[in-house]
């Protein structure tokens, strides 16, 4: 392979220069794919489900106009090779997971995403196989990532407001989390090399000042494992490389990461200490002029033939002399560690090897449910919904933060197979092309384009980057790409004496396709319908106006029948309106589409109660302790809810329910001291998120009354007494106090209560309750 120094990648505008059939229809088709590409960035990343089903409903027109024109051209057949089957597996296995999906809603959502993820790969293959156009596409990449990144900068400095765009000395911007948005400048950067070194001398000065933004807010965004994928990956693009341009790529990259550090390490420190934003900018300003002047420093030095000669000469020796000075550097920095504590110290809170931990556990929880259902899983969303009955000790986190781990839990054993297969397919394509391209701009490109599949793909696993859709529609762009171009390198010419005159009918496959894409248009356009009632039902909840509200909720239910949530809101607003029949209505169908989550089922008890069916009320308690057994709050509800059944069958005169609703409050207590001797001293110290589990005051105010009525006077006393030390249990718990110190005949006691129970805040109404209780009979 030969390369020419100065020689530039010729571009021309895609398809119009060509002699295709319908030209300008494949040039509009690209540039309605490249919206994809463009926009999503700065609708969160693509997270939320709304912004994803707009962006799928754009898919599934596109593929029906390119997949029309190609039966135009005779080209019938839809899927080719194996990556293309294994990619198409990820939303044909999300949709077996409904089956058993821990909620419906969720799961829903997740075939939608990875109904998105496999168009835009078929979209990628098509529009994918000219050259010209896929630099369109990566362009549409790199410059939403410049815009991404200055909506960065300006959301820190308060030019532009970004919810949750900059937190705690991180930006987030548009992402608004800051290892997606990590990943995502680390894979545009790569582009942007690519694109710099294959242009000519005047945008390479653009492609430069291009790359020194991204990179200033990649290191501004403080992500660590980003980092140092991103790092390791380019070690990696170094080695696989062709020849010709590394020592140019090593100055790009070594000036500018080297100013870049510099500058957003000034710019953070204006905006979060002396909150002086002019000075931010002001640093950011000399630090674009500084990455003119390292463009200039590279065309005019470092591609200099002389100098490019001379480094070939004495290759070796810098090249030991630079691996000498950073083994050195690498030494001297271990010394410095190791002899300096307070160093250590903020090493490791760089570093935040406490996340490392927590994530461990996430991991292994993970495990847990893998193997609890290994065939088809827990369904989309399923480890958000039922983590909390798995968790090795309470922590908040809906993603599991590894992409391939949470497939594993979402489709099990299906959805091993179908990433194994896709990514053993995508080193397969990679390898033969790195091995068998001999164009030297396009073995630049097959090697930049596996470069940020790596890289995504890399920091994936230890993070939950690919929920954020607009950082997997990157991915499945470059996946694309070298399937098509492996598809390419592989096709021979038929010989003109081996073809047949055929007579090609394309009604069967237009048909087809025209009935696939209509479905998904209106099953999908129902769930985007549904969205935007949703949205727009935060007017009328603004407004307080209730009946527009449950007008809008009712749409969106009907809209989408899989979403919990709708239902959940349905619940609220009919309890509202004093309609219990219809608000336990909804809440059954929330807890039937939402299986794990523990504040559902609650309300449900409620309602069950509440509507006189005590036996529902109390049958639900152990659901709810054993989907969150690590939450304080279940085992309060559960001995209040048993215990409040408890007194409904005393006063009906069911005394022997009433005795085992009793004893099932006792039970409850028992249960969260159970769960308490499951603690660590390691989970103990990594469980921040909430105090750690002990028996409240709220179970122990239930547990005095149970023993109360099952006449174990001694222990009711001493849980009462532990209750009355809590404000807003005082008035209750000595009420019960007074009755029980009544029933033992220690009338001064009883009278002293009393006294205090007048005192107490909301004691006035519980004093006249006491004969009440007392005429209750004990079990």
């Amino acid at each position: 392979m030969t390369v020419d120094g100065e020689r530039a990648l010729k571009f021309k505008i895609p398809y119009l220069d060509e002699a295709k059939p319908y030209k300008t229809m494949w040039f509009i088709l690209l540039l309605g794919f490249s919206l994809l590409f463009l926009l999503p960035p700065f609708y969160r990343g693509l997270f939320f489900e709304y912004e994803q089903e707009v962006a799928t409903l754009w898919a599934v027109i596109l593929v029906w106009l390119v997949y029309t024109l190609e039966l135009g051209e005779k080209k019938p057949k839809f899927l080719q090779l194996t990556l293309d089957y294994a990619v198409l597996a990820l939303p044909i296995i999300y949709l077996i997971s409904i089956i058993n999906a821990a909620n419906i809603g969720f799961a829903v959502d997740e075939f939608v995403q990875n109904v998105l993820y496999f168009l835009v790969f078929w979209l990628a293959t098509r529009l994918g196989a000219d050259q010209n156009a896929r630099r369109v596409l990566l362009h549409a990449v790199y410059l939403a990532a410049i815009g991404v990144s200055l909506a960065g900068l300006m959301t820190a400095t308060g030019v532009i407001n970004i919810r949750d765009g900059y937190l705690s000395g991180r930006i987030y911007s548009s992402f608004q989390y800051p290892n997606a948005l990590a990943s995502y400048l680390a894979a545009a950067f790569l582009i942007g090399v690519y694109l710099w070194v294959s242009s000519n001398k005047a945008l390479r000065y653009f492609y430069g000042i291009g790359n020194y933004i991204i990179l200033t807010v990649l290191l501004g965004t403080k992500s660590n494992g980003g980092l140092m994928v991103f790092l390791a990956v380019m070690v990696l693009y170094f080695i696989f490389q062709p020849p010709g341009k590394r020592f140019a790529i090593f100055f790009h990259l070594f000036l500018n990461l080297a100013l870049a550090f510099v500058v957003i390490k000034s710019f953070i420190y204006h905006v979060d200490v002396t909150g002086q934003t002019r000075n931010s900018w002001l640093w950011f300003l000399v630090g674009l002029i500084i990455a003119v002047m390292i463009e200039v420093i590279i065309q005019f030095l470092v591609l200099n033939k002389a100098v490019i000669t001379t480094f070939t000469k004495y290759k070796r020796p810098l090249i030991y002399t630079f691996i000498g000075f950073v083994v050195l550097a690498l030494i001297g920095g271990l010394i410095l560690v190791l002899s300096n504590e307070v160093l250590r110290g903020k090493i490791y809170e760089l570093l935040r090897f406490r996340n490392a931990s927590e994530r461990g556990y996430f991991y292994r929880d993970a495990l847990k449910m893998f193997f609890k259902s290994p065939l088809i899983g827990w369904g989309g969303g399923g480890w958000g919904e039922a983590y909390r009955a798995f968790q090795s000790y309470f922590y908040i986190s809906t993603q599991v933060h590894s992409y391939y781990l949470q497939l594993f839990v979402e489709t099990g054993v299906l959805g091993v197979a179908t990433i194994v297969t896709i990514i053993g397919s995508f080193f397969k394509y990679f390898i033969y092309l790195w091995r068998k391209t001999n164009d030297y701009w396009l073995s630049f490109e097959v090697v930049t384009l596996g470069a940020v599949i790596i890289n995504i793909a890399g920091h994936a696993a230890i993070d939950f980057d690919l929920s954020l859709a607009a950082l997997s529609l990157v991915l499945f762009l470059a996946l694309g790409f070298i399937r098509t171009l492996y598809f390419t390198a592989i096709s021979k010419p038929l010989p003109e004496k081996n073809k047949r005159k055929v007579q090609f009918n394309s009604i069967p496959y237009f048909t087809l396709i025209s009935v696939i894409a209509i479905g998904l248009l209106i099953f999908v356009g129902m769930l985007t319908t549904a969205s935007h009632y949703e949205y727009s039902a935060y007017s009328y909840y603004q407004a307080q106006d209730l009946q527009g509200l449950k007008n809008v909720m009712e749409n969106a239910a009907r809209y989408n029948p899989f979403n919990a949530s709708y239902n959940e809101k349905l619940r609220d607003i009919y309890k509202s309106f004093g309609d219990l029949n219809n608000a336990l209505l909804q809440a059954e169908k929330a807890v039937a589409k939402s299986k794990y989550d523990p504040y559902k089922k609650i309300e449900l008890s409620y309602l069950y109660y509440q509507t006189g069916q005590i036996e529902k009320a109390a049958s639900l308690t152990d659901k709810f302790i054993s989907d969150a057994p690590f939450m304080s709050v279940v085992y309060d509800a559960a001995a209040r809810m048993n215990m409040m059944c408890g007194l409904a069958a005393v006063r009906s005169g069911n005394l022997e329910a009433a005795k085992a609703y009793f004893t099932k409050v006792i039970k409850v207590r028992d249960w969260e001291e159970k769960q308490i001797a499951k603690y660590t001293p390691e989970t103990k110290k990594l469980q921040v998120v909430a105090p750690i589990l002990e028996v409240s005051p709220e179970v122990k105010l239930n547990v005095g009354i149970a023993y109360y009525f099952l006449k174990d006077y001694s222990l009711a006393r001493e849980n009462l007494l532990v209750a009355k030390e809590k404000t807003d249990l005082k008035a209750e718990s000595l009420m019960w106090l007074t009755i029980l110190e009544t029933k033992t005949q220690n009338k001064d006691l009883a009278e002293e209560y009393k006294k205090q129970l007048a005192k107490a805040t909301g004691g006035a109404e519980l004093i006249n309750k006491l004969d009440e209780f007392l005429k209750l009979p004990q079990v």
